[in-house]
């Protein structure tokens, strides 16, 4: 009865309009600014999470004057930190060990 009256809410027009946003090639990633309810254990959690693995297809034209499709894959400059640190104090550890057992 409400909605026929006063039509949506705030939060719903927002929503709304977000939704359409998304649909957009443009704004793919607007999922990514939100967190969403997951539950691990029956416990609830909000989570932020991205997809860096998605493409984002794109159109040159080439010489002839045709489109040629061209994907963007975000991960290709991304470098996992993480990874990286556990790699070198792990070469670092290898190194300590090889040297300990030389003094011996």
């Amino acid at each position: 009865m409400r909605k026929k009256k006063d039509g949506d809410t705030l939060g719903e027009k927002i929503e709304n309009v977000l939704e359409k946003l998304k649909k957009k090639r443009v704004t793919n990633c607007i999922d990514d600014a939100f967190y969403q309810l997951k539950f691990e254990n029956g416990i609830p959690f909000y989570v932020r999470g991205t997809n860096l693995l998605r493409d984002h297809p794109t159109y040159k034209k080439d010489a002839q004057g045709e489109q040629v499709k061209l994907n963007l894959n975000r991960t290709l400059n991304v470098v996992d930190e993480q990874l990286e640190t556990e790699k070198a104090l792990k070469t670092k550890q290898q190194a300590a060990a090889y040297a300990d057992k030389t003094f011996d």
